[in-house]
């Protein structure tokens, strides 16, 4: 495991100073209990006291090796085994020579294991639990039928009372913890899936113009081409082109030229289904991918875009002239490679642009069938 950067052992020694300050905390609080309980007559004095030290040890070690920075050493700046271990042993210790408050110390053996929830593999659990189920044997053999805590007054049923709703509180509070984390990871995971899918699409749409980028109009083709392999259906390509697009980047410069071309696109986009497919080719010049569409069809889909990029206003934009477009279109045939289909399109608009621009041309092979 290789060691943290140093951010992360800034986010590592956070959460664990964190959580030793409420381990403080509740120990504070059962010292006190202990306490209450001495002054009551139902400890000893020395109960308390070493109880004390022995909750204090753990703590002051862990405390200086993070403030020190020795932690830094460690693969797990968190120390979260170490830790475990320790506490362990100290509770263990304990139960073994002050059986009489025996139900305080186990409960916490239970909740000193919840601290590795946020830390621990499935391994590293197995190995301390088995630690612990060995360790814990030796006081049950020695002292297990005097485990007990005082109860012969209200006061110390009160005490044991306070002792069982802290462990209470600091289990909602770890829950809480975990939850609000498991809360922070699955946001994370939506806006990582929410970027990934901003990327592919970056990787398959045009960036000016949004529609799709010579690549996806590639394997968009190729999907195409497969399907109808398998069960035949007709298709058909058209190459749309500005006329005289390249006097408006001339004139007018770049910037209105990206203008232009994104309302092009956008005049395409709305003058097919949603089923179609409108990429950009390369410079003005789009492809349009009709699904289902045979010629015929395919002839009066392009004609009605025509018509719709020369009503255009687009004067509005300070050009001098209203645009048009010409459009070669083909139509699969059996057998027919993306690259001789592609060829065909291309014919047909160099067709369009030959009939004087601003006009739908088809497929000189297929015009002379």
């Amino acid at each position: 495991m290789a060691r943290l950067a140093q951010e992360e052992v800034e986010k590592v020694n956070r959460v664990t100073l964190r959580m030793m300050r409420l381990n403080l905390i509740s120990q504070l609080l059962n010292s006190a209990i202990l306490f209450v309980l001495f002054f009551i007559g139902e400890v000893g004095g020395i109960v308390p006291i070493v109880y004390m030290a022995a909750a204090a040890t753990p703590i002051s070690i862990f405390f200086i090796l993070v403030k020190t920075g020795l932690n830094r050493n460690f693969r797990d700046p968190g120390m979260t085994i170490p830790q475990i271990l320790l506490g362990v042993m100290m509770l263990l210790g304990l139960l073994t020579a002050m059986p009489e408050i025996g139900i305080m110390l186990i409960v916490q053996l239970f909740t000193l294991y919840l601290g590795g929830v946020l830390a621990l593999r499935l391994d590293q659990f197995i190995l301390i639990w088995v630690v612990g189920a060995v360790a814990l044997a030796v006081p049950l053999y020695f002292v297990g039928d005097q485990i007990s805590f005082p109860q012969s007054t209200i006061l110390s049923k009160v005490l044991l009372w306070v002792f069982l709703v802290s462990v209470l509180g600091y289990l909602s509070y770890v829950a809480g913890v975990i939850s609000n984390l498991r809360l922070k990871v699955n946001e994370k995971n939506k806006t990582l899936a929410n970027a990934l899918k901003t990327v592919e699409e970056l990787a398959r749409h045009d960036t000016l113009t949004g529609a799709m980028n010579r690549r996806a109009l590639m394997e968009c083709l190729q999907s195409m081409i497969q399907s109808v392999k398998r069960k035949p259906f007709p298709f058909s390509i058209a190459f749309v082109d500005l006329d005289h697009f390249k006097q408006v980047n001339d004139s007018c410069g770049h910037r209105l030229g990206d203008d232009v071309l994104k309302i092009f696109a956008g005049i395409l986009h709305e003058s097919v289904r949603t089923t179609d497919r409108v990429a950009r080719y390369g410079g003005d010049e789009f492809i349009v991918v009709l699904v289902d569409t045979a010629e015929d069809a395919a002839g009066v889909v392009l004609e009605r875009m025509r018509e719709n990029v020369a009503r255009h206003n687009w004067k509005a934009l300070g050009l001098n002239v209203n645009l048009s477009a010409s459009i070669g279109v083909a139509s699969f045939q059996p057998d027919e490679t993306i690259e001789k289909m592609l060829a065909r399109a291309d014919d047909a608009l160099y067709a369009a642009k030959s009939a004087g621009r601003n006009c739908v041309r088809v497929s000189p092979a297929l015009a002379n069938e």
